[in-house]
């Protein structure tokens, strides 16, 4: 009876060491919410910073009727070796093809956003925006070839983007179900490789593009696809 006692005695010990929890494993879910908390300050600064930085009148001034005028082509372009589907005959370049062109004054406000986001765009970064800024964007739509033109803007930066679909190619390797069997007498050693072959597709894809400008008086700036 004694040796079972000690026995069942042993056994509950382990079981409620195991329980114990470690050290180091508070010490990281520490770490881990103070990180957490340290990066949502940062976001909150940031963002009380950039409407700080909101000015109305700013906006007002620069949408001010002006002599400039932006024209171009609204697309999407790929380096060579890359390719857009249906366009292997042709330059690699998809257009949007009757899609909203957006313009914004660079702002202080607008200028501390795009830098704050890697100069680059999306839909969930544009949410970083005072609402009051859309007040006071430009808005065209492209023909069918992604031509688009906005006239009397006064000198300065702005941010032209939009967002539209393109259809890309895709290549994918598949297992063939077939092994490839090789053999070195010298060394006495061999493999079984898997033979995979390439099947060739197409995708849609979102995407939204944008490029900062400069305007001058009386002039007319040419917008020019990106490529990626």
């Amino acid at each position: 009876m004694e040796r079972v006692l000690l026995k069942c005695c042993a056994v509950c010990l382990a079981g409620a060491m195991t329980l114990l929890p470690h050290p180091a494993d508070a010490q990281v879910r520490s770490a881990s919410r103070h990180h957490a908390e340290d990066q949502a300050r940062a976001a909150k600064a940031q963002h009380q910073r950039l409407s700080d930085l909101f000015d109305q009148r700013e906006l007002e001034t620069m949408m001010e009727l002006g002599s400039g005028s932006l024209r171009g082509v609204m697309g999407y372009s790929v380096k060579p070796g890359r390719s857009l589907a249906r366009l292997l005959s042709r330059a690699a370049t998809a257009v949007a093809d009757r899609e909203w062109v957006f313009l914004l004054p660079m702002t202080a406000h607008v200028e501390a956003w795009y830098d704050a986001n890697g100069q680059t765009i999306s839909g969930q970064r544009l949410q970083g925006l005072h609402p009051d800024v859309w007040k006071y964007a430009g808005r065209v739509r492209t023909d069918t070839e992604g031509n688009f033109e906005f006239s009397g803007l006064r000198p300065g930066r702005y941010l032209v983007f939009a967002e539209f679909p393109v259809t890309l190619e895709t290549e994918q390797a598949v297992d063939t179900g077939r092994r490839s069997i090789s053999y070195s007498p010298a060394f006495g050693t061999g493999s079984i490789d898997p033979v995979y072959r390439t099947v060739y597709g197409t995708r849609q894809s979102l995407v939204m593009l944008g490029q900062v400008v400069e305007i001058r008086e009386g002039a007319t700036t040419t917008y020019r696809p990106v490529v990626e």
